[in-house]
């Protein structure tokens, strides 16, 4: 019986159809495809020359794949003879699991996706309103190191300037603001939009992206940032959803709804890669999205949680506290990878988000959009984001944060 591992770098796809569309849709670079075809693997990738994108078909080699099958086969059988089964099994445990690792995901066989941009994308044939792709499954993540240049330069004649893109010739069924809180990020924020604009026009969205900076030296606020970047968005569109995104998060399953619903707010992220993707009960960060409507209704995130960690409980809180349902995406679907990257300068972890916590309740009234306060130092609009530049005065939030801190905080 011969045997071919899957392999670890490539997505499956069965379209290899030549397509021509407008010049600047095929991103720059080539992404690789794995396809079956009369029993053997071929290899898909697709190229930008002169503004086509299109697939080209070639074998690939599996020889390597199987001698090193082989040599696993053959250490096997030697500590079969020397070794107890206990320890036989063990270091096959450890060969699956370095072999699953090596991948962008720990689960064989991949499941079949289509290619980022489909025939039906650039030709919708007129119609008024788009169908939204469901989407067919898993997809790798393009972890190539790009700069903002390399991407602004792909993507440019889809979007319409300030960071707004959609679907070329239909209309979307919201128009969403993508509301990325940032800071000290450079590397990971054009790899994260590289993924997410082709993704989000597969599903044929209207979106905007906001880049929300803070610029006021100290710890950072994260959940302020998110605050402003709503605040901001507002100001500037009018937009039917709000969603609430990491800068180190990259869907892996194109069935991930980047949409709002009517009586839920949706969580979109259910496990994630450096969590070896375990279930997280009652996590609700990542990416979040709501109506208006719905984040005015839980005033918003808290302003108090200086540095890491607090912000999404206490946005749980807030949920539960109202008695708003949440949807949430299956495990299976809601995956997501996630960069490794050490504790940040200027965030470190906030030591004060259990007293924080245990007195969310109390504050959620007072604490949030109603009481925040900043500064717009300066807004950037380029073809791929609006890039908004805030500052704040810690000492504005001091007294609140005191009084929670040291129990003396009352009922509003």
């Amino acid at each position: 019986m011969k045997i071919i591992l899957p392999c670890s770098f490539t997505l499956l796809t069965s379209d290899t159809t030549c397509l021509t569309p407008t010049p600047g849709y095929a991103p720059a670079g080539h992404y690789g495809f794995l396809n079956d075809k009369d029993g053997q693997l071929h290899l898909t990738y697709t190229t930008n020359v002169a503004g086509t994108l299109c697939t080209e078909v070639a074998s690939f080699c599996t020889e390597l794949q199987y001698f090193v099958l082989r040599m696993c086969m053959g250490m096997l059988r030697g500590l079969r003879r020397r070794c107890p089964g206990w320890l036989t099994l063990l270091v096959l445990v450890m060969l699956l699991w370095w072999f699953c690792e090596r991948g962008d995901y720990a689960q064989l066989p991949p499941i079949t996706v289509s290619p980022y941009i489909d025939a039906k994308l650039l030709n919708p044939m007129g119609l008024s309103k788009c169908l939204t792709s469901s989407g067919q499954g898993r997809l790798r993540v393009n972890k190539q190191n790009v700069s903002y240049e390399e991407v602004q330069n792909a993507f440019a004649p889809l979007g319409t300037g300030a960071g707004h893109f959609r679907p070329p010739q239909c209309a979307a069924e919201q128009k969403s603001a993508i509301i990325i809180p940032f800071r000290n990020r450079h590397h990971h924020l054009p790899i994260l939009l590289n993924n997410l604009v082709p993704y989000l026009l597969r599903q044929r969205r209207d979106f905007t992206f906001y880049v929300v900076e803070q610029g006021s030296a100290g710890v950072f606020n994260k959940a302020l940032m998110m605050n402003a970047g709503f605040m901001e968005a507002m100001r500037r569109g009018n937009y039917d959803c709000y969603i609430f995104h990491d800068v180190d998060l990259i869907p892996e399953d194109d069935r991930i709804p980047y949409t709002c619903r009517p009586g839920q707010v949706a969580h979109l992220v259910a496990a994630v890669r450096k969590y070896y993707y375990h279930a997280m009960r009652r996590y609700i960060g990542g990416v979040l999205a709501f109506t208006e409507q719905q984040f005015r209704g839980v005033n918003g995130f808290s302003n108090l949680y200086m540095g890491w960690g607090g912000e999404d409980d206490d946005m749980r809180f807030r949920l539960d506290l109202l008695s708003n349902p949440v949807y949430e995406v299956s495990i299976q679907i809601g995956r997501y990878y996630s960069f490794n990257h050490s504790t940040d300068e200027g965030n470190p972890v906030n030591h004060h988000r259990k007293e924080l916590l245990w007195e969310a309740g109390k504050r959620a009234a007072i604490d949030g959009i109603t009481s925040l306060k900043y500064t717009v130092d300066s807004v950037e609009e380029s073809t791929l984001f609006t890039w908004v530049k805030v500052r704040f005065d810690p000492q504005h939030y001091s007294p609140l944060f005191n009084a929670v801190v040291d129990g003396s905080l009352e009922m509003p």
